[in-house]
């Protein structure tokens, strides 16, 4: 009787839920050490490997873009119109503004001070008038306006000056279709001796034109300090010391003031040195110490300067048929012989000149190369023949645009570089 009550504990140790859950355990973890299929791993494997490969593909075509972005630039080769032509030319040049179908010189004036201490010989009472250059302008119209002799200009501070000789003040030029004064310099006068006159550069008026319409389009300004105006004891020194005070100091500034010249003419210009005027003008002596006197001496050069670029059109205008006044430069300028015909010229009245001109000239046409970038911007690299179309003094051009994958031309005008190319 007492084993069939043990066998029943058994039976229902076997049934516990503790045991139950013991044996599902046990099945979960023979369950979850079950091996994975080769296959399984292999699509699982594939799966990584496309994103990967997508991945990169992006990247690619990111910095694809990126590159093409910030590296996209453009390299023009241009071969400009170019002539060759055999010179043995004689040419007038003109002062005169109105003849447009002529060739034009200008006139450069460069000035220079020097002096010279010299012993003071002995003492004497002046009155000197203060003078001074000035330049007058004409704003008013095209033609040329004379002034008389003893025309008044008045200063900013209401002091009065006057020219001792008439002088014509030219009209309005136009130059690259801007309209430039008339101008003209000359000496002024204080209208009275004494210290008073003397000032730094100012603005003038003419009064003599008030209450006419030139009153506000004709005027002055200064070009020089006003000095030398003076009343009392000066020292003085002899004739002789002054005259070989002037001598040196003339001898001393000539020599410099060429090379002054030179170093000032306008790129685009040449200066001829047959057609230079130097000349003299005494200033005011002063006091060095009360033994002393500083000679003091200015010398004035006029040059006839000629623009290289009208120089070069004169001639193709002259000699090249078909020409239609496109801009257009001697390449080898200084390689030809021109001279003046007739030295003794007087430039700074104005003068007409005779230039000879000898030689093999190479001419080439110009073009603007800043425009030429800006009508490449973001074009197609075919459409190159279109836009070159607009300029008459190129032959052909050759692109290299970067990366080479590209074919437009870069979105900014730095990024697109012209070189000139000379057969």
């Amino acid at each position: 009787m007492a084993k069939k009550i043990l066998d029943g504990l058994v039976s229902l140790k076997k049934n516990s839920i503790r045991q139950i859950s013991i044996e599902h355990e046990g099945k979960k973890e023979k369950q979850d050490s079950e091996p994975i299929s080769p296959r399984k791993i292999r699509r699982e494997k594939r799966a990584s490997s496309f994103g990967l490969w997508f991945i990169g593909i992006v990247v690619i075509v990111f910095l694809f873009f990126l590159f093409s972005i910030l590296f996209s630039n453009a390299k023009v080769l241009v071969y400009p119109q170019k002539i060759t032509l055999s010179l043995d030319e004689t040419i007038s040049v003109v002062k005169n503004l109105d003849n447009k179908d002529a060739m034009q010189y200008e006139v450069m004036t460069v000035s220079k001070d020097g002096s010279k201490s010299v012993k003071a010989t002995g003492e004497e009472y002046i009155e000197e008038n203060a003078s001074g250059i000035i330049t007058i302008f004409n704003n008013f119209d095209l033609k040329d306006q004379r002034l008389i002799k003893n025309t008044r200009f008045e200063s900013t501070s209401g002091l009065i000056y006057r020219i001792k000789n008439s002088v014509i003040v030219p009209g309005i030029k136009k130059v690259d279709g801007k309209s430039i004064p008339g101008s003209v310099d000359v000496k002024v006068y204080a209208d009275e001796p004494g210290e008073k006159y003397n000032m730094n550069l100012s603005d003038f008026t003419i009064p003599g034109f008030k209450g006419d319409p030139r009153f506000d389009k004709f005027y002055a300004r200064s070009k020089t300090p006003i000095t030398g105006g003076l009343i009392g004891n000066i020292k003085i020194v002899s004739e002789e010391d002054k005259q070989t005070a002037i001598k040196q100091i003339h001898l001393e500034i000539e020599k410099e003031i060429l090379n002054e010249a030179r170093l000032q003419i306008p790129s685009d210009f040449m200066l001829f040195d047959d057609l230079i005027n130097i000349s003299f003008e005494s200033l005011p002596n002063s006091n060095v110490d009360g033994n002393t006197v500083l000679i003091s001496e200015r010398v004035i050069l006029n040059g006839a300067i000629i623009n290289k670029k009208e120089l070069a059109k004169f001639i193709a205008k002259n000699k090249i048929e078909g020409y239609k006044n496109e801009d257009i430069e001697i390449l080898n300028i200084n390689d030809l012989e021109i001279s003046v015909v007739d030295k003794n010229k007087n430039i700074s009245k104005g003068e007409d000149i005779e230039l000879n001109i000898k030689g093999t000239a190479t001419l080439v046409w110009a073009y603007n190369e800043e425009q030429l970038k800006l009508d490449l911007v973001n074009k197609d690299k075919k459409d190159i023949n279109s836009v070159l179309s607009k300029y008459s003094g190129i032959k052909k051009a050759e692109v290299v645009i970067t990366p080479f994958w590209k074919g437009v031309f870069p979105d900014k005008a730095e990024n697109i570089k012209i070189e000139r190319i000379l057969e």
